[in-house]
């Protein structure tokens, strides 16, 4: 949805980062291996929005280390405890200090 008010309104792509491993969506025990990932680029594809979405399959820690453009708005789902969603919002900051 994000990405058909974006493409709506030219307001860019929308930046999806998510390692799409997550032990809770995942049946993890059956297939280590297994990823949502090939779901996402579908779900993108039939929403008619793939090419206003950019992906990036990693952890938004890893992404934020070199991030070098401004960002409108930054929606964080990613590891829900308070250790986890520190280290989300400290590496953003750090590069929003950065850029400024």
């Amino acid at each position: 949805m994000l990405a058909k008010v974006a493409s709506h309104y030219g307001l860019g792509p929308i930046v999806a980062i998510d390692p799409h491993n997550s032990p809770i969506l995942l049946d993890h025990q059956a297939n280590p291996g297994v990823s949502s990932y090939q779901d996402f680029l579908h779900s993108i594809q039939a929403g008619g929005v793939a090419n206003h979405v950019e992906s990036h399959l990693a952890y938004s820690t890893e992404v934020a280390n070199s991030w070098n453009r401004p960002i409108r708005l930054l929606w964080i789902d990613g590891d829900h405890s308070y250790e986890g969603a520190k280290k989300d919002l400290d590496a953003f900051l750090l590069t929003w200090s950065l850029l400024a």
